[in-house]
């Protein structure tokens, strides 16, 4: 139906929090290495093809032009089209695309929707629909983290079953973000599938999931100030993420170097109480960092950070769309001076008496 087309490879979650990404970018690092012309393509994008930041990261790892690296709808785009029971124009214009891109490269990775939304199920029948529509074997991966062996190892039965009931070909199933002294387990517990099909097990990788005991120690200053050895660094900095003192340890990207250089901030009024569901299903969008309540003349702040003025329109647009938002006053910044992390230093002497003005 396709004619002659690259090969596409479709990654799809089966659970939340999968790591697919991941997942997507190690396919594309060994398809690089074998194949003359690779691709990478995502149906469905947060706001803009060209500010999400998979795109942005697989043009600038692999070097692609945006005839080999490209977005398709966004979702605000695909909830109109599911809401006017237009799926078909979904897949078409997902065909299309791929149609164009399969021009210029010899295999294209796909990477489906992350089933992080409040319509999980409609998004995990879209992406059996689109892998199907593109002829594309689907590489199924399934979140290991905070799951137990057991857990584990029916999600892959699930996850099996309900992609063979899409009628979906299997290329094969991985189970990511394992704990590492669960892997010999989860492989002896997954149950061997009627396609035969391999089940791949990868740990979560510390070196990925946060920084190394050293940079932390490094920005907290601990051995410096304390005079602490190596080991005992260590243990302190063990103790402080025991305890929640480190909530996380994350990378802090550039947002202009992912495409997002326009850093906003929304107050939102509502009627009623702010913090509801439908408000708090902002976080789906990768363009809002923070949602705080606050105390004042407004009910929300949002910190954002945008492709453009075009695009915080747009994502303005979707805030008035949530049901009890009465108004926004949106404040952009020119430039920032400073921005960082919580500091585990306090200045106690902003508490003392000389500090407060009395009336």
């Amino acid at each position: 139906m396709l004619g002659h087309m690259a090969k596409g490879i479709y990654v799809s979650a089966t659970t939340p929090g999968s790591g697919k990404s991941l997942i997507a970018l190690g396919l594309a690092d060994t398809l690089h290495r074998h194949a003359d012309r690779i691709g990478f393509f995502k149906p469905v994008v947060h706001g803009l093809a060209e500010a999400d930041p998979m795109v942005a990261l697989m043009r600038s790892r692999f070097d692609l032009d945006d005839e080999r690296c490209r977005g398709g709808l966004t979702f605000a785009e695909v909830r109109g089209l599911l809401a006017e029971g237009k799926r078909e124009e979904i897949d078409s214009r997902c065909v299309e695309i791929f149609a164009e891109m399969s021009r210029h490269c010899d295999v294209v990775i796909i990477e489906g929707t992350d089933l992080t939304g409040q319509d999980a199920a409609v998004e995990f029948d879209l992406n059996a629909r689109l892998a199907n529509n593109l002829a594309a074997p689907m590489v199924a991966v399934v979140g290991a983290k905070g799951r137990t062996v057991a857990e584990t190892a029916d999600a892959v039965e699930v996850a099996r079953k309900e992609l063979l009931a899409e009628r979906c070909s299997l290329l094969a199933i991985m189970v990511n973000r394992a704990a590492p002294e669960d892997l010999e387990d989860i492989a002896a517990a997954v149950r061997p599938g009627a396609s035969g099909r391999p089940v791949y097990v990868f740990p979560e990788l510390e070196d990925i999931a946060r920084p190394t005991t050293g940079e932390v120690a490094a920005a907290l200053g601990i051995g410096q100030v304390a005079g602490l050895s190596a080991p005992a660094v260590h243990e302190r900095v063990k103790r402080m993420r025991a305890t929640g003192v480190i909530k996380a340890t994350v990378a802090q990207l550039s947002g202009p170097a992912v495409g997002k250089p326009l850093l906003a901030f929304i107050h939102v009024d509502t009627a009623g109480w702010g913090k509801t569901a439908e408000l708090m299903a902002l976080e789906d969008w990768p363009e809002v960092e923070e949602i705080h309540t606050a105390t004042g003349d407004t009910c929300l702040i949002l910190k954002v950070r945008v492709a453009s003025p075009h695009a915080l329109e747009g994502l303005l647009s979707q805030i008035y769309d949530v049901k009890g938002v009465r108004g926004t006053r949106t404040y952009m910044t020119l430039s920032t001076h400073l921005e960082r992390s919580v500091q585990p230093s306090v200045s106690r002497k902003l508490e003392e008496a000389r500090y407060i003005k009395e009336g």
